[in-house]
C-alpha cells in the first residue's frame, strides 16, 4: 500500500487555530518579501505549498525551492494532485543546475559561493525574464546569500524557516534572513505560526527536551498549553532499551507490523538506513528507502519509509520509529527533527551496551514509558498471590 501525504483544504485551514493568519499568508499579494517562522508542525510547508498551488492555478508560474529531494518530490505530488500545472517545484540544487545551464555544485552546497551564484544568475534565463514569485521552504538549511541574491530576479519572495530545525552548518538564521529581506527587498512581512498541528502534547513534551532551553521556539510554553487545551493528547513516547541487537530487531519488527498509517523509520546516517531497510525487506515488510547517496527518489513510496533524520524534514508520519537514539556525538537538532515527525505514536530504541552519548539521561522521567528488553520482571511487576 503506498504512503499517503495530504494537504488540507482552504476551508480546513480557515477553521483551524491559526487559520486566519495561514489563509492570509496564502492569499496576500501585497508584500515584496515575507518571512514565516514557526515550530515543527506549525504549517510552514503547508502554507508554502498552498500558496504555490494558488499562484500556479492563476498561471503566474511560481517557483518553489526546498533543500531536500524527498520533500520536493512529496510537495510536487501534492501540487499535481491539485491540478496546478504551471510553475516549478525543485530542490535548490536541481533548480540551480537548470538555471546555470547544467553547471553542477558538488556536495551540500559547499562548492557554491556568493560570487559564483551572482555570476550564474546574471547569465541565467531570469536575467532576461523576471520570475513572478519564488518560495523557499526549509530555508534554514540554505546559505543566507541564496535569499539575498535570488529574490532580485523575482517580483516577490516568500521564505519559511525554523532555527530549531537547522541541521547543516552552511544554513542561515531567521534573524539573518529578516535583515537581508528587509534591507534588500523593501518591506518584509514577518509572521510566526505558533500552533503545532502535528504532534500530541506527549510527543512534543518529549521531543523538545533534546533542545537547549535557550531555544525559545522549541521551549515556548504556549505550545504545550495549546495542545493540552485543545485535547491534543495521546500515548507517551515509548523508549525500548536493549543490549542485544537481535532483541531490538525482533521487537522493532513486531512494532512495525502493528504500526498504523504512514510509518517513518528514521536513522542517523546512510549506513543505518541501508541496514534497517535490509532488515525490513528480509522480514517481508514492503518498504521504500531514501538517502543522500541515491540519485533520485522512488517513483512511489510504500507505507513504510526508511530514511535519515535530515531527509525527513518537512514530512510527517502517523508512526515514527527510531532504531537507535544514542551515538558518539550529540545531535540535538537532528533528534528534535526526527521525533517531531510523529503525528501519533513514537518509538525510540536505546542501546545500553555501549558508551555512546545517551540524550535521554536528562529527560523528565514521566515524559516517556520505558521497556528494557531481556530483563526479567522486577519485584514491583510481580503479582501478589493473594
Amino acid at each position: 500500500m503506498p504512503i499517503e501525504f495530504r494537504l488540507p483544504t482552504l476551508a480546513q485551514i480557515q477553521n483551524s487555530s491559526n487559520g486566519t493568519l495561514m489563509k492570509s499568508l496564502i492569499e496576500d499579494d501585497e508584500f515584496r518579501s515575507a518571512l514565516v517562522t514557526g515550530c515543527p508542525g506549525s504549517g510552514k510547508t503547508t502554507v508554502a505549498a498552498m500558496r504555490f498551488i494558488r499562484l500556479a492555478r492563476m498561471k503566474r508560474n511560481p517557483t518553489l525551492l526546498t533543500f531536500h529531494k524527498l520533500l520536493a518530490a512529496i510537495i510536487e505530488a501534492q501540487v499535481r494532485g491539485r491540478e496546478a500545472t504551471t510553475g516549478h517545484v525543485k530542490t535548490f540544487m536541481k533548480w540551480h543546475t537548470w538555471m546555470s545551464h547544467g553547471e553542477h555544485v558538488d556536495g551540500y552546497l559547499q562548492g557554491l559561493t556568493r560570487e559564483e551564484l551572482a555570476r550564474r544568475l546574471k547569465v541565467s534565463p531570469l536575467s532576461r525574464h523576471k520570475g513572478s514569485e519564488v518560495l523557499f521552504d526549509e530555508t534554514q538549511d540554505l546559505p543566507a546569500f541564496v535569499c539575498e541574491l535570488i529574490p532580485a530576479y523575482f517580483e516577490r519572495a516568500f521564505v519559511s524557516t525554523d532555527d530549531g530545525q537547522q541541521v547543516h552548518d552552511h544554513g542561515s538564521s531567521a534573524r539573518e534572513l529578516e535583515e537581508l529581506l528587509g534591507d534588500n527587498y523593501a518591506y518584509c512581512r514577518k509572521e510566526t505560526l505558533n500552533y503545532n498541528y502535528r504532534n500530541t502534547y506527549e510527543t512534543y513534551r518529549f521531543a523538545r527536551q533534546f533542545m537547549p532551553r535557550d531555544n525559545l521556539v522549541a521551549w515556548d510554553p504556549n505550545t504545550l498549553e495549546r495542545l493540552k487545551r485543545d485535547g491534543r493528547q495521546g500515548r507517551k513516547p515509548e523508549v525500548i532499551s536493549y543490549k542485544e541487537v537481535s532483541l531490538r530487531d525482533e521487537h522493532m519488527l513486531t512494532t512495525l507490523r502493528n504500526a498504523l498509517g504512514n510509518v517513518g523509520v528514521l536513522c542517523r546516517g546512510v549506513d543505518e538506513v541501508k541496514a534497517t531497510h535490509g532488515l525490513l525487506i528480509r522480514a517481508g515488510i514492503p518498504s521504500s528507502t531514501y538517502h543522500s547517496e541515491l540519485k533520485g527518489t522512488p517513483a512511489e513510496l510504500e507505507r513504510y519509509l526508511v530514511t535519515t533524520y535530515k531527509s525527513a524534514k518537512g514530512i510527517e508520519f502517523d508512526t515514527v520509529v527510531l532504531p537507535r537514539v544514542n551515538y558518539e556525538t550529540r545531535i540535538p537538532k537532528e533528534w528534535y527533527v526526527a521525533c517531531t515527525r510523529a503525528r501519533g505514536q513514537l518509538f525510540v530504541y536505546r542501546d545500553l551496551a555501549g558508551r555512546d552519548i545517551d540524550p535521554l539521561q536528562s529527560f523528565e522521567p514521566d515524559s516517556f514509558s520505558e521497556q528494557i528488553l531481556g530483563q526479567g520482571p522486577t519485584d514491583q511487576d510481580m503479582e501478589i498471590p493473594f
